[in-house]
């Protein structure tokens, strides 16, 4: 099986964080070839090639550039993964399942939350912090872009910008996928009951910002970076996710 992983990564610096490159280097081993998609002008390493874009469109800005100096059709499956959480953990019991469970998308966690501008309408979606993307998928992914008319995302400037790729993108992409005949999966899951980590069943808001004790407990390997750093001071027991990773 061909798989390439693109990690996007926004670099506020001149170089990239020791944490980013071991989030990257954990995730080497599970791919053939990895492309690390950023606007941070450097050299990439051993098996990882550094591809420089502007910072257009978010994450899926970025994912999209990478995709376009590649042949979709050469790779079985193709990660998207972002800069936005930490390792804590290991990856193999979840690329294990990943590899076994005939889903032609897949991440390690979803979601049923429904941003105000979706109200009523389906929004059950993968994760895109943490998304595989298997060859069912990958011969609708084109079709997804050139749906959503992506590009008009990357020369856009409104203030609502963030908003509108989170709803037509990240839920949006998962939407499209089962409207093609495309099965979803989750590691952990606010909707399958038989997925093998930690059952969330029908929670509604964000399982890796409110429940990540309990993810971690249950083996989740990712912890994310705005917890750790305390910027979001929302969240009841912050304190304690920075405390939890300063002993790692």
């Amino acid at each position: 099986m061909k798989s390439l992983l693109i990690f996007v990564h926004y670099s506020k610096s001149s170089t990239i964080p020791k944490e980013v490159k071991k989030y990257v280097n954990e995730l080497v081993p599970f791919f053939s070839e990895t492309i690390v998609a950023t606007n941070f002008k450097g050299k990439g390493g051993e098996n990882v090639k550094v591809k420089t874009f502007k910072n257009e469109g978010y994450d899926f800005g970025l994912f999209y550039r990478a995709l376009q100096t590649i042949n979709i059709e050469e790779y079985d499956r193709i990660g998207f993964v972002n800069d936005s959480n930490v390792v804590v953990g290991s990856f193999k019991e979840i690329f294990k399942w990943g590899n076994t469970n005939n889903c032609g998308m897949w991440g390690v966690t979803d979601s049923l939350e429904c941003p105000p501008g979706l109200k009523g309408q389906k929004t059950y979606h993968i994760q895109s912090h943490f998304l595989m993307l298997e060859k069912k998928a990958l011969n609708h992914l084109h079709s997804f872009f050139k749906h959503i008319n992506f590009k008009k995302y990357l020369t856009a400037s409104n203030n609502r910008l963030r908003v509108q790729i989170i709803n037509n993108c990240e839920i949006g992409l998962s939407q499209y996928m089962i409207k093609k005949g495309v099965s979803l999966g989750s590691y952990f899951s606010v909707k399958n009951k038989r997925a093998p980590g930690t059952s969330f069943l029908n929670y509604h808001q964000n399982v890796h910002v409110y429940k990540w004790e309990e993810l971690i407990k249950g083996g989740y390997p990712l912890m994310k970076r705005k917890l750790i750093e305390g910027s979001w001071k929302f969240v009841p027991n912050w304190k304690s996710c920075y405390r939890y990773h300063q002993k790692i």
